[in-house]
């Protein structure tokens, strides 16, 4: 039996909030905000040994998003070690640079830093993208955020009380039926799988709305690209990606339970789409950073 992958789990003292992340993939698995309520999912068939990716939570994808490409699926750093750079009261921080084995499958000199904030009401997940090369290089990049919903917050004909909301009048591409369409309900809603990239929506943030006890998990995404390393660079838009697998989906998913598809729903900030490929490629010297903000309301 392989070991088990070694974890840290911080805590925000003032509000004793904690967060648990693995160094493996700098996979975050666990936010537990004020009076311990978990706003993360994380798989009951997870696997905690390195042998694939950590299902749950929030997991990085870079440099390429789902099959986009010829990498693994949603790319590398979601399958490297990174180095702990630095933890304390509410905080930490890693870091991933290239070595032999990312250049072998993706030729280019690149640091990673992944930063968590948080307390008893707010988690911030910064993701910065540095080119540390002499090429420019093209690459997506996602955080692929798992919002537990409590148990049966989605239903298979989709009256299920899990919802987003946020994303009526942007334009997606529905991933499971190979189309296009406009988000024209308030709220999107779950019952067979959903599987939306939404191109660049003009809101800066959606709402997770019909929670475990009524709350609303509100999540807020800024991305900024171009600035020499060290500085803020411009904005520049997001896409939003949205994703339950529904039952007929989970089944073919071996570390998904047969019941954990009515637990959550992925909203997941990046650059991956059409809308924002303009922005796909970063230049010596340069740097992206990708910045999600996780709220609890009551």
């Amino acid at each position: 039996m392989a070991a088990a992958l070694p974890s840290l789990t911080l805590t925000h003292a003032a509000s004793g909030s904690t967060l648990t992340v693995y160094p493996y993939g700098a996979t975050i698995t666990s936010w537990k905000a004020a009076g311990g309520r978990e706003v993360l999912f994380t798989s009951s068939r997870a696997v905690f040994d390195g042998s694939r990716p950590i299902r749950g939570g929030i997991p990085l994808a870079f440099p390429q998003f789902a099959a986009q490409g010829p990498l693994p699926m949603h790319g590398f750093a979601r399958t490297c070690t990174w180095a702990v750079a630095a933890r304390g009261d509410g905080f930490v921080e890693l870091a991933l640079s290239d070595d032999a084995a990312t250049r072998a499958v993706w030729p280019h000199a690149f640091a990673l830093t992944y930063r968590a904030d948080f307390d008893g009401a707010m988690l911030r997940t910064a993701l910065v993208v540095d080119n540390t090369g002499g090429a420019p290089f093209p690459f997506e990049a996602l955080q692929h955020t798992y919002v537990a919903g409590g148990a049966g917050a989605v239903a298979g004909d989709g009256s299920g009380p899990l919802a987003v909301a946020g994303l009526r009048g942007a334009a997606f591409f529905a991933k499971s039926a190979g189309a296009e369409g406009t988000q024209e309900a308030e709220e999107v809603r779950f019952g067979e799988e959903t599987d939306r990239i939404y191109f660049a929506p003009a809101a800066g943030a959606v709402e997770v709305r019909g929670v475990a006890g009524g709350a609303t998990v509100v999540v807020a995404r800024e991305g900024r690209m171009g600035a020499a390393v060290g500085a803020a660079g411009e904005a520049v838009p997001l896409d939003v990606v949205v994703w339950n697998p529904g039952a007929a989906r989970a089944a073919a998913i071996p570390d998904l339970g047969p019941e954990d598809w009515r637990e959550f729903v992925c909203v997941e900030p990046g650059r991956v789409s059409k809308a924002t490929a303009e922005f796909g490629v970063l230049h010596p010297g340069k740097r992206f950073t990708l910045t999600q903000v996780l709220e609890v309301r009551a």
